[in-house]
């Protein structure tokens, strides 16, 4: 099983990871998950200008496609906005 937090390395991106092993058929994210988002993510995001974040996503091949839309739209509004 692939850790749940993986660093992505490579890319022009001023920090990157994937957050993995999220339950199937579930919008909340893991303790790790927070904690890098809130250790790594968002401080350095408060240091910029005008930041943003690339969310990126994956679905298994499972769920329907509507299913799988609805699921990602819960996911991706799982985390608090963050005030900066």
């Amino acid at each position: 099983m692939a850790k749940d937090v993986q660093a992505v390395t490579g890319t022009p991106a001023l920090i990157g990871a994937r957050l993995s092993n999220i339950p199937t058929a579930k919008s909340t994210l893991l303790p790790a998950h927070l904690a890098w988002l809130d250790t790594q993510a968002i401080p350095l995001v408060k240091t910029k200008i005008a930041p943003w974040i690339d969310v990126i996503g994956y679905a298994s091949r499972k769920g329907n496609t509507a299913y799988d839309q609805q699921l990602s739209f819960q996911r991706n509004t799982s985390r608090t906005p963050v005030v900066i």
